[in-house]
């Protein structure tokens, strides 16, 4: 269970945009993710994530997931950033893939 305490005791942090359908190349074939993504705020803040991870981390863990690691590397526009997340980048040939922008 994520603390409830957790969400007031950090700095406000104004909302970002992300590329929404990089992330949804990268990650959109996990099951429910594709769905799960289109349904998250289109800018995100430690709020919205917050909110993302209590109410997905028992029913929707990858969603979760996925939510932090959006939030974690802000909107860096590196194409590689989704695909280091997704199981292909963990793959032994990761470093041979080339990943493409959507």
């Amino acid at each position: 269970m994520f603390p409830t305490s957790c969400a007031s005791t950090f700095a406000a942090q104004q909302a970002f945009s992300y590329n929404r359908d990089r992330w949804k190349h990268w990650l959109g074939h996990l099951e429910g993710l594709g769905e799960a993504l289109e349904t998250m705020p289109a800018a995100l803040d430690r709020p919205a994530v917050t909110s993302i991870v209590k109410a997905e981390s028992d029913d929707n863990p990858v969603k979760a997931f996925v939510a932090t690691m959006i939030w974690g590397h802000g909107n860096v526009e590196a194409p590689w950033v989704p695909f280091r997340v997704s199981p292909e980048g963990e793959s032994e040939h990761a470093q041979e893939v080339q990943p493409r922008a959507p």
